[in-house]
């Protein structure tokens, strides 16, 4: 493998790996925060966040920077890349309140607050 194509298999692996984590929390924090808010129609916020979360997700990847980067030459002549990947929390934060305001329905029960509280919390438990 060039390097080039190294570098582009270890930068889609970093963001394949960020988005995993990145659905997880969100899951978490839509659970967490649907619970305490003690919203009557919980099950359809819940679907709505998870709805817009993939193409939050898409959008806030194109704000992760590389921090850290490795290239190796292999004893065959070919190359691994191996880099490090960093998506600032507040950029997803930020898309996910501006999804909810955008939408109808999840505007109506928002209380960003209390998401960005909820946010918080999962974001630290990931980061332990």
């Amino acid at each position: 493998m060039d390097e080039m194509m190294a570098k582009q298999k270890a930068m889609s692996n970093a963001r394949t790996g960020i988005a995993a984590e990145m659905k997880t929390g969100i899951e978490a924090v839509i659970s967490s925060y649907s619970k305490s808010m003690e919203l009557q129609n919980v099950e359809e916020i819940q679907e709505r966040f998870e709805s817009f979360s993939q193409e939050t997700i898409k959008q806030t990847l194109i704000g992760s920077r590389a921090i850290c980067e490795t290239m190796i030459q292999t004893e065959d002549r070919k190359y691994k890349c191996y880099v490090c990947m960093e998506q600032p929390k507040q950029e997803l934060l930020t898309a996910l309140k501006n999804t909810a305001m955008n939408d109808e329905r999840l505007k109506v029960d928002f209380n960003y607050e209390m998401f960005k509280k909820t946010f918080e919390k999962s974001m630290m438990k990931i980061g332990e």
